[in-house]
Protein backbone atom coordinates (compact mmCIF):
# COMPACT_ATOMS: atom_id res chain seq x y z
CA UNK A 1 0.00 0.00 0.00
CA UNK A 2 1.26 3.49 -0.85
CA UNK A 3 2.20 5.58 2.18
CA UNK A 4 2.74 9.33 2.35
CA UNK A 5 3.86 11.48 5.26
CA UNK A 6 3.13 15.20 5.33
CA UNK A 7 5.35 16.72 8.01
CA UNK A 8 6.10 20.00 9.82
CA UNK A 9 2.84 21.66 8.78
CA UNK A 10 0.47 24.13 10.42
CA UNK A 11 -2.87 22.34 10.56
CA UNK A 12 -6.27 23.97 10.05
CA UNK A 13 -8.45 20.90 10.51
CA UNK A 14 -11.81 22.34 9.35
CA UNK A 15 -13.51 22.13 12.74
CA UNK A 16 -12.98 25.78 13.53
CA UNK A 17 -10.33 25.53 16.23
CA UNK A 18 -6.92 27.13 16.51
CA UNK A 19 -4.04 26.28 14.19
CA UNK A 20 -2.05 23.26 15.34
CA UNK A 21 1.67 23.72 14.71
CA UNK A 22 4.32 21.15 13.77
CA UNK A 23 1.81 18.50 12.71
CA UNK A 24 2.61 15.33 10.76
CA UNK A 25 0.01 13.26 8.91
CA UNK A 26 0.33 9.67 7.72
CA UNK A 27 -1.70 8.83 4.62
CA UNK A 28 -2.10 5.23 3.50
CA UNK A 29 -4.24 3.80 0.69
CA UNK A 30 -6.12 7.07 0.32
CA UNK A 31 -6.97 7.45 4.02
CA UNK A 32 -5.66 9.61 6.86
CA UNK A 33 -4.22 6.99 9.21
CA UNK A 34 -2.48 9.07 11.85
CA UNK A 35 -2.18 12.73 12.90
CA UNK A 36 0.54 13.57 15.43
CA UNK A 37 2.32 16.57 16.88
CA UNK A 38 5.96 16.26 15.91
CA UNK A 39 7.65 13.49 13.94
CA UNK A 40 6.19 10.33 12.48
CA UNK A 41 7.86 7.18 11.13
CA UNK A 42 8.78 7.92 7.51
CA UNK A 43 10.17 4.48 6.58
CA UNK A 44 8.97 3.47 3.12
CA UNK A 45 6.92 6.62 2.74
CA UNK A 46 6.76 9.41 0.22
CA UNK A 47 7.57 12.52 2.29
CA UNK A 48 6.07 15.98 1.76
CA UNK A 49 7.65 18.73 3.86
CA UNK A 50 5.05 21.37 4.73
CA UNK A 51 7.29 23.49 6.95
CA UNK A 52 5.99 27.06 7.10
CA UNK A 53 2.88 26.07 5.15
CA UNK A 54 -0.76 25.52 6.03
CA UNK A 55 -2.53 22.17 5.78
CA UNK A 56 -6.31 22.19 5.51
CA UNK A 57 -9.11 20.02 4.14
CA UNK A 58 -9.80 20.01 0.43
CA UNK A 59 -12.41 22.64 -0.39
CA UNK A 60 -16.05 21.80 -1.18
CA UNK A 61 -18.22 23.66 -3.69
CA UNK A 62 -21.87 22.81 -3.08
CA UNK A 63 -23.23 24.42 -6.26
CA UNK A 64 -21.66 24.10 -9.72
CA UNK A 65 -22.96 23.25 -13.18
CA UNK A 66 -20.60 21.11 -15.25
CA UNK A 67 -22.86 21.59 -18.24
CA UNK A 68 -19.94 22.42 -20.51
CA UNK A 69 -21.51 25.78 -21.32
CA UNK A 70 -19.20 28.59 -22.42
CA UNK A 71 -21.50 31.53 -23.19
CA UNK A 72 -23.73 33.19 -20.58
CA UNK A 73 -26.91 33.48 -22.70
CA UNK A 74 -29.66 30.93 -22.05
CA UNK A 75 -30.05 30.60 -25.84
CA UNK A 76 -26.49 29.30 -26.08
CA UNK A 77 -27.05 26.87 -23.20
CA UNK A 78 -29.47 24.96 -25.41
CA UNK A 79 -27.93 25.66 -28.84
CA UNK A 80 -24.31 24.78 -28.15
CA UNK A 81 -23.34 21.36 -29.45
CA UNK A 82 -24.07 18.67 -26.85
CA UNK A 83 -20.82 16.75 -27.50
CA UNK A 84 -18.74 19.92 -27.31
CA UNK A 85 -20.40 20.76 -24.01
CA UNK A 86 -19.61 17.30 -22.68
CA UNK A 87 -15.95 17.73 -23.62
CA UNK A 88 -15.76 21.21 -22.10
CA UNK A 89 -17.19 19.85 -18.86
CA UNK A 90 -13.99 17.82 -18.39
CA UNK A 91 -11.94 21.01 -18.31
CA UNK A 92 -14.49 22.61 -15.96
CA UNK A 93 -13.96 19.90 -13.35
CA UNK A 94 -10.18 20.11 -13.91
CA UNK A 95 -10.32 23.81 -13.09
CA UNK A 96 -12.23 23.15 -9.86
CA UNK A 97 -9.58 20.66 -8.79
CA UNK A 98 -6.73 23.03 -9.72
CA UNK A 99 -8.21 25.57 -7.32
CA UNK A 100 -8.30 23.09 -4.44
CA UNK A 101 -11.88 21.85 -4.68
CA UNK A 102 -11.64 18.13 -4.05
CA UNK A 103 -15.44 17.75 -3.78
CA UNK A 104 -18.30 19.45 -5.63
CA UNK A 105 -22.04 19.04 -6.01
CA UNK A 106 -22.91 19.30 -9.69
CA UNK A 107 -26.23 20.06 -11.39
CA UNK A 108 -25.96 18.95 -15.02
CA UNK A 109 -26.54 16.03 -17.35
CA UNK A 110 -22.76 15.53 -17.58
CA UNK A 111 -21.97 15.23 -13.88
CA UNK A 112 -23.10 11.62 -13.47
CA UNK A 113 -20.85 10.49 -16.33
CA UNK A 114 -17.95 12.60 -15.09
CA UNK A 115 -18.37 11.10 -11.63
CA UNK A 116 -18.30 7.56 -13.03
CA UNK A 117 -15.21 8.18 -15.18
CA UNK A 118 -13.36 9.91 -12.32
CA UNK A 119 -14.20 7.09 -9.90
CA UNK A 120 -13.07 4.49 -12.43
CA UNK A 121 -9.77 6.30 -13.03
CA UNK A 122 -10.33 7.43 -16.62
CA UNK A 123 -10.34 11.15 -15.69
CA UNK A 124 -8.79 13.38 -13.05
CA UNK A 125 -11.30 15.49 -11.18
CA UNK A 126 -12.94 16.23 -7.85
CA UNK A 127 -15.28 13.88 -6.02
CA UNK A 128 -18.61 14.70 -7.65
CA UNK A 129 -21.95 14.46 -5.88
CA UNK A 130 -24.19 14.62 -8.96
CA UNK A 131 -27.75 15.90 -9.04
CA UNK A 132 -28.13 15.12 -12.72
CA UNK A 133 -30.71 17.44 -14.24
CA UNK A 134 -32.73 19.58 -11.86
CA UNK A 135 -36.51 19.83 -11.92
CA UNK A 136 -38.12 22.90 -13.45
CA UNK A 137 -41.70 23.64 -14.40
CA UNK A 138 -42.74 24.53 -17.94
CA UNK A 139 -41.55 28.11 -18.41
CA UNK A 140 -39.33 27.83 -15.34
CA UNK A 141 -35.73 28.86 -14.73
CA UNK A 142 -34.28 25.78 -16.44
CA UNK A 143 -36.66 25.94 -19.41
CA UNK A 144 -36.01 28.18 -22.42
CA UNK A 145 -38.62 30.35 -24.08
CA UNK A 146 -36.64 30.49 -27.31
CA UNK A 147 -37.15 26.88 -28.39
CA UNK A 148 -39.88 24.24 -28.63
CA UNK A 149 -40.32 22.20 -25.48
CA UNK A 150 -39.18 18.92 -27.04
CA UNK A 151 -35.93 20.57 -28.13
CA UNK A 152 -35.36 21.96 -24.64
CA UNK A 153 -36.02 18.56 -23.05
CA UNK A 154 -33.38 16.97 -25.29
CA UNK A 155 -30.69 19.65 -25.16
CA UNK A 156 -30.91 21.66 -21.94
CA UNK A 157 -27.66 21.01 -20.04
CA UNK A 158 -29.14 20.96 -16.53
CA UNK A 159 -32.94 21.06 -16.54
CA UNK A 160 -35.75 18.51 -16.78
CA UNK A 161 -39.30 19.83 -17.18
CA UNK A 162 -42.05 18.43 -14.94
CA UNK A 163 -45.52 19.75 -14.09
CA UNK A 164 -47.90 18.41 -11.46
CA UNK A 165 -47.31 15.81 -8.73
CA UNK A 166 -47.15 12.73 -10.94
CA UNK A 167 -44.81 14.21 -13.56
CA UNK A 168 -42.64 15.44 -10.71
CA UNK A 169 -42.62 11.97 -9.13
CA UNK A 170 -41.60 10.36 -12.43
CA UNK A 171 -38.90 12.99 -13.04
CA UNK A 172 -37.33 12.40 -9.62
CA UNK A 173 -37.35 8.65 -10.18
CA UNK A 174 -35.77 9.18 -13.61
CA UNK A 175 -32.84 11.25 -12.36
CA UNK A 176 -32.27 8.82 -9.49
CA UNK A 177 -32.28 5.90 -11.94
CA UNK A 178 -29.57 7.71 -13.92
CA UNK A 179 -27.34 7.75 -10.83
CA UNK A 180 -28.02 11.08 -9.12
CA UNK A 181 -27.06 11.38 -5.46
CA UNK A 182 -29.06 14.55 -4.84
CA UNK A 183 -32.28 16.01 -6.24
CA UNK A 184 -32.26 19.64 -7.40
CA UNK A 185 -35.36 21.76 -7.99
CA UNK A 186 -35.97 25.31 -9.09
CA UNK A 187 -38.66 26.34 -6.60
CA UNK A 188 -38.64 29.93 -7.81
CA UNK A 189 -37.73 31.92 -10.87
CA UNK A 190 -34.30 33.32 -11.50
CA UNK A 191 -34.84 36.43 -13.60
CA UNK A 192 -33.67 35.27 -17.02
CA UNK A 193 -36.87 36.61 -18.57
CA UNK A 194 -40.19 38.18 -17.59
CA UNK A 195 -41.88 34.78 -17.35
CA UNK A 196 -39.73 33.62 -14.45
CA UNK A 197 -38.91 36.54 -12.20
CA UNK A 198 -37.06 35.96 -8.94
CA UNK A 199 -40.28 36.91 -7.12
CA UNK A 200 -42.24 34.05 -8.75
CA UNK A 201 -42.81 30.73 -6.98
CA UNK A 202 -42.73 27.84 -9.44
CA UNK A 203 -43.95 24.73 -7.64
CA UNK A 204 -46.83 24.07 -5.29
CA UNK A 205 -46.38 22.71 -1.79
CA UNK A 206 -47.76 19.39 -3.01
CA UNK A 207 -45.25 19.17 -5.87
CA UNK A 208 -42.31 20.00 -3.60
CA UNK A 209 -43.52 17.50 -0.99
CA UNK A 210 -43.58 14.77 -3.67
CA UNK A 211 -39.99 15.57 -4.66
CA UNK A 212 -38.83 15.33 -1.07
CA UNK A 213 -40.82 12.14 -0.47
CA UNK A 214 -39.30 10.40 -3.49
CA UNK A 215 -35.78 11.55 -2.61
CA UNK A 216 -36.23 10.26 0.96
CA UNK A 217 -37.30 6.84 -0.35
CA UNK A 218 -33.95 6.67 -2.12
CA UNK A 219 -32.03 8.19 0.78
CA UNK A 220 -30.70 11.25 -1.03
CA UNK A 221 -30.90 14.96 -0.09
CA UNK A 222 -32.84 17.71 -1.86
CA UNK A 223 -31.40 21.09 -2.90
CA UNK A 224 -33.87 23.89 -3.65
CA UNK A 225 -33.24 27.04 -5.69
CA UNK A 226 -35.20 29.68 -3.75
CA UNK A 227 -34.98 33.36 -4.61
CA UNK A 228 -38.11 34.57 -2.81
CA UNK A 229 -39.51 34.23 0.69
CA UNK A 230 -42.51 32.14 -0.37
CA UNK A 231 -40.35 29.44 -1.97
CA UNK A 232 -37.99 29.42 1.03
CA UNK A 233 -40.87 28.79 3.43
CA UNK A 234 -42.52 26.17 1.19
CA UNK A 235 -39.25 24.25 0.79
CA UNK A 236 -38.37 24.31 4.47
CA UNK A 237 -41.88 23.04 5.26
CA UNK A 238 -41.41 20.20 2.79
CA UNK A 239 -38.10 19.17 4.35
CA UNK A 240 -35.44 20.06 1.78
CA UNK A 241 -31.83 19.80 2.90
CA UNK A 242 -30.42 22.98 1.42
CA UNK A 243 -31.64 26.37 0.25
CA UNK A 244 -29.69 27.65 -2.73
CA UNK A 245 -29.38 31.46 -3.00
CA UNK A 246 -32.08 32.37 -0.45
CA UNK A 247 -31.54 36.10 -0.89
CA UNK A 248 -35.00 36.97 0.42
CA UNK A 249 -34.42 35.50 3.85
CA UNK A 250 -36.19 38.52 5.31
CA UNK A 251 -37.95 39.40 8.55
CA UNK A 252 -41.05 37.47 7.49
CA UNK A 253 -39.04 34.26 7.07
CA UNK A 254 -37.33 34.81 10.42
CA UNK A 255 -40.70 35.42 12.11
CA UNK A 256 -42.15 32.26 10.55
CA UNK A 257 -39.20 30.13 11.70
CA UNK A 258 -39.42 31.62 15.18
CA UNK A 259 -43.16 30.95 15.44
CA UNK A 260 -43.08 27.43 13.97
CA UNK A 261 -39.97 26.20 15.75
CA UNK A 262 -38.28 28.31 18.40
CA UNK A 263 -41.47 29.47 20.14
CA UNK A 264 -42.52 25.82 20.36
CA UNK A 265 -39.22 24.77 21.88
CA UNK A 266 -38.18 22.97 18.68
CA UNK A 267 -34.78 23.22 17.03
CA UNK A 268 -34.55 24.95 13.68
CA UNK A 269 -34.72 22.63 10.66
CA UNK A 270 -31.40 20.98 9.82
CA UNK A 271 -30.81 22.90 6.60
CA UNK A 272 -27.83 24.50 4.89
CA UNK A 273 -27.96 27.85 3.13
CA UNK A 274 -25.73 28.08 0.05
CA UNK A 275 -26.03 31.82 -0.61
CA UNK A 276 -23.96 32.36 -3.83
CA UNK A 277 -23.47 36.00 -2.79
CA UNK A 278 -20.58 36.58 -5.17
CA UNK A 279 -22.71 35.83 -8.22
CA UNK A 280 -25.24 38.51 -7.29
CA UNK A 281 -22.63 41.11 -6.41
CA UNK A 282 -20.80 40.45 -9.65
CA UNK A 283 -24.06 40.76 -11.57
CA UNK A 284 -25.07 44.07 -10.00
CA UNK A 285 -21.60 45.55 -10.31
CA UNK A 286 -21.48 44.69 -14.02
CA UNK A 287 -25.07 45.56 -14.89
CA UNK A 288 -25.85 48.31 -12.38
CA UNK A 289 -28.93 50.39 -13.33
CA UNK A 290 -28.57 54.18 -13.66
CA UNK A 291 -27.97 56.06 -10.43
CA UNK A 292 -30.93 57.57 -8.62
CA UNK A 293 -30.98 61.29 -7.89
CA UNK A 294 -32.73 63.08 -5.10
CA UNK A 295 -34.79 66.26 -5.55
CA UNK A 296 -31.67 68.43 -5.45
CA UNK A 297 -30.07 66.48 -8.30
CA UNK A 298 -27.45 64.83 -6.09
CA UNK A 299 -26.46 61.30 -7.01
CA UNK A 300 -27.71 58.78 -4.47
CA UNK A 301 -26.96 55.13 -3.81
CA UNK A 302 -27.23 53.00 -6.95
CA UNK A 303 -30.10 50.56 -7.28
CA UNK A 304 -27.52 47.81 -7.62
CA UNK A 305 -25.87 48.75 -4.34
CA UNK A 306 -29.26 48.69 -2.64
CA UNK A 307 -29.77 45.14 -3.90
CA UNK A 308 -26.31 44.10 -2.71
CA UNK A 309 -27.05 45.56 0.73
CA UNK A 310 -30.38 43.71 0.82
CA UNK A 311 -28.75 40.39 -0.10
CA UNK A 312 -25.99 40.79 2.49
CA UNK A 313 -28.55 41.72 5.14
CA UNK A 314 -30.60 38.61 4.36
CA UNK A 315 -27.47 36.49 4.61
CA UNK A 316 -26.58 37.97 7.98
CA UNK A 317 -30.13 37.35 9.23
CA UNK A 318 -29.94 33.65 8.32
CA UNK A 319 -26.46 33.33 9.82
CA UNK A 320 -27.60 35.13 12.96
CA UNK A 321 -30.39 32.62 13.42
CA UNK A 322 -27.87 29.81 13.38
CA UNK A 323 -28.58 28.50 9.87
CA UNK A 324 -25.61 26.47 8.61
CA UNK A 325 -23.75 28.16 5.74
CA UNK A 326 -22.11 26.29 2.86
CA UNK A 327 -20.04 27.59 -0.04
CA UNK A 328 -21.22 27.41 -3.62
CA UNK A 329 -20.38 29.67 -6.55
CA UNK A 330 -23.10 28.68 -9.05
CA UNK A 331 -20.47 28.56 -11.80
CA UNK A 332 -22.41 27.78 -14.95
CA UNK A 333 -20.29 28.96 -17.88
CA UNK A 334 -16.63 29.35 -18.63
CA UNK A 335 -16.88 32.90 -19.91
CA UNK A 336 -18.65 34.64 -17.01
CA UNK A 337 -18.13 32.37 -13.99
CA UNK A 338 -14.73 30.64 -14.28
CA UNK A 339 -14.62 27.43 -12.28
CA UNK A 340 -12.66 27.34 -9.05
CA UNK A 341 -11.61 30.98 -9.15
CA UNK A 342 -15.23 32.06 -8.90
CA UNK A 343 -15.71 29.90 -5.81
CA UNK A 344 -12.63 31.46 -4.18
CA UNK A 345 -14.33 34.79 -4.81
CA UNK A 346 -17.49 33.49 -3.11
CA UNK A 347 -15.40 32.77 -0.02
CA UNK A 348 -14.12 36.36 -0.06
CA UNK A 349 -17.65 37.73 -0.36
CA UNK A 350 -18.86 35.64 2.58
CA UNK A 351 -16.12 37.25 4.67
CA UNK A 352 -17.09 40.70 3.41
CA UNK A 353 -20.72 39.98 4.35
CA UNK A 354 -19.88 39.25 7.97
CA UNK A 355 -18.27 35.84 8.42
CA UNK A 356 -14.91 35.48 10.12
CA UNK A 357 -12.11 33.86 8.12
CA UNK A 358 -12.40 30.84 10.38
CA UNK A 359 -16.15 30.58 9.70
CA UNK A 360 -15.56 30.81 5.95
CA UNK A 361 -13.05 27.93 6.09
CA UNK A 362 -15.55 25.80 8.04
CA UNK A 363 -18.28 26.71 5.53
CA UNK A 364 -16.04 25.64 2.63
CA UNK A 365 -15.02 22.35 4.24
CA UNK A 366 -16.96 20.78 7.14
CA UNK A 367 -20.29 22.48 6.42
CA UNK A 368 -20.08 21.50 2.77
CA UNK A 369 -19.55 17.88 3.74
CA UNK A 370 -22.56 18.02 6.08
CA UNK A 371 -24.67 19.57 3.33
CA UNK A 372 -23.72 16.81 0.89
CA UNK A 373 -24.10 14.03 3.44
CA UNK A 374 -20.45 12.93 3.30
CA UNK A 375 -18.97 14.18 6.58
CA UNK A 376 -17.95 10.61 7.37
CA UNK A 377 -15.67 10.71 4.30
CA UNK A 378 -14.30 14.24 4.02
CA UNK A 379 -14.64 17.87 5.12
CA UNK A 380 -12.18 17.78 8.04
CA UNK A 381 -8.64 16.52 8.59
CA UNK A 382 -9.30 13.59 10.91
CA UNK A 383 -8.07 10.04 11.21
CA UNK A 384 -9.95 7.43 9.14
CA UNK A 385 -11.27 10.00 6.68
CA UNK A 386 -10.29 10.29 3.02
CA UNK A 387 -7.05 12.18 2.50
CA UNK A 388 -8.55 15.22 0.76
CA UNK A 389 -5.90 17.79 1.61
CA UNK A 390 -4.89 21.26 0.50
CA UNK A 391 -1.54 22.86 1.36
CA UNK A 392 -1.25 26.65 1.14
CA UNK A 393 1.86 28.78 1.33
CA UNK A 394 0.04 31.59 3.20
CA UNK A 395 -2.26 31.57 6.23
CA UNK A 396 -5.96 31.78 5.21
CA UNK A 397 -7.00 32.61 8.78
CA UNK A 398 -5.01 35.85 8.57
CA UNK A 399 -6.50 36.76 5.20
CA UNK A 400 -9.14 34.69 3.44
CA UNK A 401 -7.77 35.94 0.12
CA UNK A 402 -4.74 33.77 0.80
CA UNK A 403 -6.99 31.02 -0.55
CA UNK A 404 -6.05 31.58 -4.16
CA UNK A 405 -4.46 29.64 -6.97
CA UNK A 406 -1.04 31.25 -6.59
CA UNK A 407 -0.80 30.09 -2.97
CA UNK A 408 -1.78 26.46 -3.57
CA UNK A 409 1.31 24.35 -3.00
CA UNK A 410 -0.36 20.93 -3.19
CA UNK A 411 -3.73 19.33 -3.81
CA UNK A 412 -4.30 15.78 -2.61
CA UNK A 413 -7.51 13.94 -3.41
CA UNK A 414 -8.17 10.63 -1.67
CA UNK A 415 -4.46 10.23 -0.99
CA UNK A 416 -3.30 10.99 -4.53
CA UNK A 417 -1.19 14.09 -5.08
CA UNK A 418 -2.59 15.78 -8.16
CA UNK A 419 0.00 16.41 -10.87
CA UNK A 420 -1.33 19.38 -12.78
CA UNK A 421 1.39 19.02 -15.38
CA UNK A 422 -0.03 15.63 -16.24
CA UNK A 423 -3.81 15.46 -16.00
CA UNK A 424 -3.96 12.33 -18.14
CA UNK A 425 -5.82 9.29 -16.76
CA UNK A 426 -4.18 6.30 -15.18
CA UNK A 427 -2.86 3.53 -17.39
CA UNK A 428 -5.27 0.87 -18.63
CA UNK A 429 -3.79 -1.85 -16.43
CA UNK A 430 -4.43 0.19 -13.26
CA UNK A 431 -8.01 0.86 -14.33
CA UNK A 432 -8.61 -2.80 -15.12
CA UNK A 433 -7.17 -3.85 -11.75
CA UNK A 434 -9.46 -1.44 -9.92
CA UNK A 435 -12.53 -2.65 -11.80
CA UNK A 436 -11.53 -6.24 -11.04
CA UNK A 437 -11.33 -5.42 -7.30
CA UNK A 438 -14.66 -3.62 -7.21
CA UNK A 439 -16.38 -6.11 -9.48
CA UNK A 440 -18.56 -3.47 -11.10
CA UNK A 441 -18.55 -0.01 -12.57
CA UNK A 442 -18.48 2.71 -9.95
CA UNK A 443 -21.77 4.63 -9.95
CA UNK A 444 -21.76 6.18 -6.47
Amino acid sequence: MKKTVIKNGNLIDGNGGAIQENISILVEDGKIIKIVHGKINEDGCQVIDAEGKYIMPGLIDCHVHYGGVFESSDKDWVCENDLEQAMRSVEQCHQSLRHGFTTVRDISRNGIHLRNMINDGFLMGPRIIPCGRGLTRTGGHADSLHFPQDFVKEHHPWGIIADGPEEVRKAVRSVLKEGSLCVKLWASGGGINDWEKETDTHFTEEEIAVMVEEARLFGVPVAAHCENKDSIIKCIKAGVNSIEHGEEFDQEVENWLTKEYLDKGLPLPDITLVPTIGLYIDWYEQFDPPKERDLTGCVGETLGQKEIDRIQKSFRRAKGMGIRIGVGADSFCGKLTPYGMYTHNEMYELAAAGMTNEEVIVAATKNGAICLGILDQTGTIEENKDADILILTENPLENIKNVRLENIDLVMKQGQVVDFNNMSPKDAATIAAKKERTGKKSVK
